[in-house]
């Protein structure tokens, strides 16, 4: 049987119904509203808003071609918040010719790799740290790898509303932010060197340089050759006191060569029997755009003669297929300059933890160019002084290359490396059992210099070439021997006959031990450094050694006995 529903309860289920429906759409509708005003107000905002990048970078402050400062104006009618939702993207060429593409990540603390922040705002008077209409932020970012110099490349930034501009940044050829630090009126004066990056700070120096009356302009104080003074208003002199002179400037010579530090970074590994990578990029040892790295190899024990070496990382030849190879006698040290890779990665090899690497200091640029693998230019006649033509390796404004030396036999045999039309003709000195050496020599203008090994187990690996950052001797010159048994400190202009160039940064020595019955000390080091090690010259051999040498051109010896 059916149970009739009154027609009361019909209705009044109906009219709840239709009194939830109806306040649920106007629920929604109210929702919708607030939505579409918030969306219309956001719109007129974005309508409102707009950007423009005034420079991109870098400005005088930036000092490398990884970090810039660009200049962006909030020239819409709205405040751009919050600012950290703001988008920055950077397309570029690097050092490697390779088109870099990178969006970077807002930076709460220190500016590094791909990031960037909002250092401040001008003229910021309104409300304090806000992006307000017409104020200009200074924006600083960062790119993980160097912009190749000369190079231009689009900075994108984005608002938080969407408003954006694109401007192009650049990284400038060769120039430096750069503080004097002598007196102008002095004797001494700032060398620009070629491999030395000037100084990020400005430093108190005392400039007292005297003018004629009423000379306005660009002024050269006689005691500063290559330096002046711009004068901003008529007067005759500028006063005796302390004063920061900071300045742009540009090199004379492109970003390349070799840089030397006064104390060696230790390198050393602790694995044994096998080929591992070093790092040099962290801790920032060697900076990004290094291509090469000077090491001194020591064997820092007393008894045991154990192997050691380094190679590029790029480097596929197995130096240690014979682990015999690479050998270092007790106390002794060697020179190798190798191939850094786009990771700043070399490898080395040690058989016993008291073989260590010392980092003197690296190359930068590309001079010397290195090869990824080094070629065998082994002269194919032995005994005998031959012409070694490099001709099909390097390039036509080479003037130099750098050699491995590599004695892979179980005796000490004789070798010579000289340039062509050189009076050299020592045969007599030896690399040792097992031994390798680093050697650089100038090439003529057919690319060929002379070499004399004494049998075909002396190879002879093409590290690199050089174009002008190593100057070369046909003849070496004579440097004075420093008093025996202590570290010296000899200066190039007096103690280098003739004297070094007023630009040098180091100096290449050939070196010799006489003695055919023992080793003795023979070490070289940067004038203001203090490291001390090891450092024998096996008997009856000879090696070239490479130091950096103060900005007053002083290097230190340790000579222990006249052979």
């Amino acid at each position: 049987m059916t149970v009739p529903i009154p027609a009361a309860i019909v209705f009044t289920i109906f009219f709840v119904l239709s009194t939830v429906t109806f306040f649920a759409l106007l629920d929604s509708w109210d929702t919708q509203t607030s939505e579409f005003s918030a969306a219309q107000a956001r719109q007129v905002d974005r309508i409102n808003s707009s950007l423009s990048i005034s420079s991109a970078g870098p400005t005088e402050t930036d000092l490398d071609c990884n970090n810039f400062t660009a200049s962006v104006v909030n020239t819409g009618s709205v405040a751009m918040v919050p600012v950290s939702d703001g988008d920055v993207f950077v397309e570029y060429t690097d050092t490697g010719s390779s088109k870099v593409s990178s969006y970077l990540q807002y930076a709460t603390t220190a500016v590094t790799g791909n990031s960037w922040t909002v250092t401040s705002f001008s003229s910021d008077t309104r409300n304090p740290d806000v992006w307000d209409a017409q104020e200009t932020a200074a924006i600083k970012y960062s790119i993980s790898s160097s912009m190749k110099a000369d190079a231009y490349g689009p900075l994108l930034v984005n608002s938080p509303l969407g408003a954006g501009d694109v401007e192009y940044f650049q990284c400038p050829e060769y120039l430096y932010f750069h503080s004097e630090t002598d007196n102008i009126a002095g004797a001494n004066y700032y060398r620009m060197i070629s491999d030395v990056t000037a100084e990020a700070t400005a430093t108190a120096t005392t400039i007292s340089s005297l003018f004629s009356a009423e000379t306005t302009g660009r002024v050269r104080p006689t005691s500063n050759n290559g330096k002046s003074t711009f004068l901003l208003t008529e007067t005759d002199s500028v006063p005796a006191a302390t004063w920061t002179a900071t300045y742009r400037v540009k090199r004379d010579k492109e970003d390349m060569g070799f840089v030397w530090s006064s104390n060696a970074t230790d390198i050393s590994l602790s694995t044994t029997g096998s080929w591992e990578d070093i790092d040099l990029s962290v801790g920032n040892i060697v900076p990004s755009g290094a291509e090469g790295a000077i090491i001194e190899v020591v064997n820092t024990g007393i008894a045991g003669t154990y192997s050691g070496m380094v190679r590029g990382k790029d480097d596929t030849r197995d130096y240690m297929s014979d682990v015999e190879n690479g050998l270092l006698y007790p106390s002794s040290h060697r020179w190798q300059v190798v191939k850094i890779d786009s990771g700043r990665l070399i490898q080395g090899y040690i058989e016993n933890a008291e073989i260590d690497f010392k980092l003197l200091g690296y190359t930068i640029g590309s001079d010397p160019a290195y090869f990824s693998v080094p070629s065998d230019v082994t002269p194919g006649t032995t005994a005998a002084w031959t012409t070694v033509d490099v001709s099909a390796y390097v390039d036509s404004d080479a003037d130099g290359v750098i050699l491995l030396i590599d004695n892979i036999e179980n005796a000490a045999r004789n070798y010579g490396v000289r340039e062509v039309e050189s009076s050299f003709s020592t045969t007599t000195r030896k690399v040792g059992p097992y031994e390798n050496t680093m050697y650089m020599v100038g090439i003529d203008g057919s690319d060929q210099f002379d070499a004399y090994i004494e049998n075909s187990n002396i190879k002879v690996y093409l590290v690199a070439q050089t174009k002008g950052s190593v100057v070369y001797y046909t003849d070496d010159v004579a440097v004075s021997d420093p008093t025996l048994g202590s570290w010296q400190q000899l200066d190039a202009d007096s103690d280098v006959v003739p004297a070094v160039s007023s630009d040098a940064v180091g100096l290449l020595f050939w070196a010799e031990n006489t003695d055919a019955a023992a080793d003795h000390r023979t070490s070289f080091r940067e004038g203001d450094s203090t490291d001390d090690w090891n450092g024998d010259l096996q008997r009856d051999t000879h090696l070239q050694g490479a130091v950096g040498i103060t900005s007053a051109n002083a290097w230190d010896e340790f000579v222990e006995n006249a052979a």
